[in-house]
């Protein structure tokens, strides 16, 4: 844990869940419930309502990866250039605009979202 933060009961709670999460192979909600309860005693799972999307297949139809894109710390999105992102390495290195997205940005809109898991 970090410096300063080990004598603070949720973030080593929380702590643990990580250590745990990290040896798991979680790829459903189940799982990840299971993996908290496992963690340790201070540990449980609350569920509320939640929808989940299929975000992976539907960011691959509409949006292109940003290449390089651990090398970049800034990033910014506006709504005056829609399917633009501006990058830069460092908050006072170059802006550069990459196109992410592949297609019409008409064609996305608030209601467009993916199919639910």
């Amino acid at each position: 844990m970090m410096a300063g933060h080990t004598r603070c009961l949720v973030d080593g709670c929380f702590g643990l869940v990580k250590k745990r999460y990290y040896r798991c192979d979680t790829f459903t909600l189940p799982q990840l419930v299971d993996v908290i309860n496992t963690s340790a005693a201070c540990n449980i799972a609350h569920l509320g309502a939640v929808t989940w999307y299929q975000w992976d297949s539907f960011l691959d139809q509409n949006f292109k990866k940003v290449p390089g894109v651990s090398k970049y710390q800034h990033f910014t999105f506006s709504s005056a250039f829609p399917g633009v992102v501006e990058v830069k390495a460092k908050v006072d290195a170059e802006t550069h605009r990459v196109t992410i997205l592949k297609n019409d940005p008409s064609v996305l809109t608030s209601m467009s979202l993916p199919p639910i898991i």
